[in-house]
């Protein structure tokens, strides 16, 4: 993925089990940010031992699909502030809502 810096605290945050509240990836296009985030949404849906994804368990599947059909992982793409601001409540609510998630955190 890259950045090594952002990946080695994100790898220091799942290790410890102490993750962050909630990230903002943000950036240039194209320096990794969308794989990034996904790669960290696998990791923390993932049940399996030892905070690396098994790519073959139900939530693993759901993220890995390429619709991103895991209820608790939302990817946005703001057309404007005012999308933004909406398709966030929008998200949260169906996050809420389907919140019966089986993963580590």
């Amino acid at each position: 993925v890259g950045q090594p810096r952002a990946t080695g605290a994100l790898d220091r945050a799942l290790s410890s089990r102490r993750l962050f509240p909630s990230l903002l990836f943000h950036g240039p296009d194209g320096v990794g940010k969308l794989a990034t985030a996904i790669a960290l949404a696998r990791a923390i849906a993932c049940p399996a031992e030892g905070g690396r994804p098994c790519r073959a368990c139900r939530s693993c599947r759901q993220i890995d699909d390429g619709a991103l059909r895991h209820p608790a992982v939302r990817v946005l793409f703001p057309e404007s502030r005012k999308a933004y601001d909406d398709e966030i409540q929008a998200g949260l609510k169906k996050i809420c809502e389907a919140f019966a998630t089986k993963g580590a955190y």
